[in-house]
């Protein structure tokens, strides 16, 4: 579902007062603010009452006094082996941030500000005390603000050089955004602040600065949205060669503790592991109805010549105009599913890549979106959970010529739960090897599940060999088009949750958040059968070239959405929504959907249908 763009004349924010010393002082508060810390029991803010508003709902606020100065002092320390074991949804802090208004699972948090609003938002008496230069006039635009939780988990993109090379330091990532006007609008935050509620005119003086010195800002962009958002760092900083399943449970666990409070989320992530917290954090997260991208670096954003730069200002740039309700890898101008993409390379700048499936996202000129790979979201009663993972006793092994049988017989000896095997071309083992099919065959008879893989960056296992379907009748599960990263988190998820073995393997074979390709049968209505639309084609006297085969898709989608809506065909809805990955809100001429149709012609299963996958009730028609 594409957002509404908000555009408009083009004008420059009057600033109220002047002073090039104001704004310095700024920068350097910021730069000098202690950091948010990740820690198990320490709040995200030590401001108790900073207020969340949504659109047309007002909250009482009440001051708030902080001591700066005391802001690391009153941060408790954590030890780094103290791993979240508070594995749900219900664990709170003594002062965690109060819980904003509860968000319909299919919209952003928005504040808009309409193109004849000039009302000033503060008094002349409050400029006084204003440590940015203040502004008093309204842009022209309408604003879309988006509030973002960056979280620093460690990675490149934050070291600093020293003569050994390059070390995480804490607070350097957070000095060098405030350095970049990219990331930092100290001129309008103030503004932006208030204009999202976080600022309200009821703040002391000390409070409204701690508050400022909370968040950055981006800049105005053409189509008027702003990003404000707040960075928050793990303590320790993390390598990702150093991550394990509690680090992936730990970020899950705070953007879930802050899921209502954030329209989008951004993980800086190091490179080496990041397919795996992205594959990882797409399973823990059940009906997800928002953004999360994780993004890093090859070249630390201290450096002239850098790419965490155009990575982070990407990520933060999809997340404040795009509704993406997915887990995502943001790297190189592209943006993939986070459980489709690998790095492909260590030392290229385009170290990512999805083989099995389309990027997303691709930004370049222009923003280019895939909006038929994108998954619906969720439905307005489904509500999302976080499901920790919680065993790792889960082990890879790729098969080479000459395995012997006794590395293989360790491998699948207790406490292994749980293996995904990589094997030759499109699935296929040494079958004629007795000793090595029996090794199979007992591991699975204990239990052991198998999951079979292909070694080859790109395509899917298959059963069309003998010497891949003589695995199957050993009882080992088909990973189908799974990287290596998806299918030994989707295990690990799996055999965390108490379910039987059997579940376990059917679900390893179900495609669960957009990891493996579906192979079911074709709607008669499908848009990826070729004949159906080439029978159009010719009927128009079109070529039926690529071009004119997408073109003749796209106007046909919408006659069908609206048509089966209108006569109730579910089952084909269904299959057009699941397999062919259909917006449900696509418009016709008319800018009427199929649930406008559907409620017309009192189709009741169609409208629950629709609303379940995301259909938007408030949508108007022309």
């Amino acid at each position: 579902m594409q957002p509404q763009q908000h555009t408009g004349r083009d004008s420059d924010l009057e600033a109220a007062a002047s002073t090039s010393d104001a704004l310095n002082a700024s920068s350097e508060r910021i730069q000098q603010q202690p950091l948010l810390m990740m820690q198990e029991h320490t709040p995200l803010l030590h401001l108790d009452k900073i207020q969340h508003f949504h659109q047309q709902e007002q909250h009482e606020s009440n001051d708030d006094d902080m001591n700066h100065n005391n802001y690391d002092q009153q941060q408790p320390t954590t030890n780094s082996n103290n791993t979240n074991n508070n594995n749900n949804n219900n664990h709170h802090h003594s002062s965690e941030i109060p819980k904003g208004p509860k968000l319909s699972p299919r919209f952003k948090r928005k504040i808009f500000i309409k193109e004849d609003s000039h009302k000033p938002l503060v008094s002349s008496s409050s400029l006084i005390s204003i440590p940015v230069v203040p502004v008093v006039d309204l842009p022209s635009a309408a604003l879309s603000i988006t509030k973002i939780l960056a979280i620093y988990t460690g990675g490149t993109i934050g070291m600093k050089k020293f003569s050994d090379g390059y070390h995480p330091v804490r607070g350097y990532l957070r000095k060098k955004l405030a350095q970049l006007s990219q990331f930092n609008d100290a001129r309008h935050r103030k503004l932006y602040l208030k204009m999202a509620g976080v600022i309200n005119d009821q703040d002391t003086e000390e409070t409204e600065r701690a508050k400022m010195d909370q968040w950055f800002s981006t800049p105005r962009s053409d189509d008027g949205c702003v990003a404000l958002y707040q960075l928050l760092e793990f303590d320790p900083i993390l390598d990702s060669s150093n991550m394990g399943y509690k680090d992936w449970v730990k970020i899950a666990q705070c953007i879930s503790d802050h899921y209502d409070d954030y329209d989008c989320f951004i993980v800086l992530h190091g490179t080496d592991t990041m397919c795996y917290t992205a594959s990882a954090l797409s399973f823990m997260f059940r009906h997800l109805a928002k953004t999360v991208i994780l993004t890093g670096s090859q070249i630390p954003i201290s450096q002239t010549r850098n790419d965490g730069f155009d990575n982070l200002l990407g990520a933060i740039t999809i997340a404040s105009k795009l509704y993406i309700p997915e887990v995502c890898v943001f790297f190189h101008n592209k943006l993939f599913r986070g459980n489709r993409c690998t790095k492909m390379d260590a030392g290229d700048l385009s170290a990512f890549d999805s083989p099995n499936i389309a990027p997303l996202v691709k930004l370049g000129i222009d923003m280019e979106v895939n909006w038929a790979l994108i998954r619906p979201p969720p439905g307005q009663n489904q509500e999302f959970r976080m499901i920790p993972i919680s065993n790792s006793n889960v082990g890879m092994l790729r098969i080479f010529p000459g395995i012997s049988t006794s590395l293989m017989s360790n491998f699948f000896l207790p406490p292994t739960e749980g293996v995904v095997m990589l094997s030759y071309g499109v699935g296929n083992v040494p079958s004629t090897r007795s000793d090595f099919l029996k090794c199979i065959k007992e591991a699975t008879e204990r239990g052991v599940v198998i999951v079979n893989c292909t070694q080859c960056f790109k395509g899917a296992v298959s059963a069309s060999y003998k010497t891949g379907s003589v695995l199957y009748e050993l009882g080992v599960v088909s990973g189908s088009d799974m990287t290596p990263e998806a299918a030994v988190t989707k295990l690990m998820y799996l055999i965390s949750c108490d379910m039987d073995l059997e579940e376990v393997k059917r679900l390893l074979t179900v495609d669960l958040r957009g990891e493996l390709t579906k192979v079911v049968p074709v709607s008669k209505y499908s848009l990826r059968e070729r004949g159906f639309v080439s029978a159009v084609c010719k009927a128009l006297n079109f070529h039926g070239g690529e071009s004119d085969m997408k073109e003749v898709s796209d106007a046909l989608l919408p006659v069908i959405m609206c048509n089966l809506g209108a006569i109730g065909a579910v089952d084909e809805m269904r299959r057009l929504l699941e397999v062919e990955g259909v917006d449900p809100n696509i418009q016709d001429y008319d800018k009427r959907t199929a649930l406008h149709l559907a409620a017309v012609e009192g189709q009741l299963n169609m409208v629950q249908l629709l609303v379940e996958y995301g259909a938007d009730i408030n949508c108007k028609d022309r």
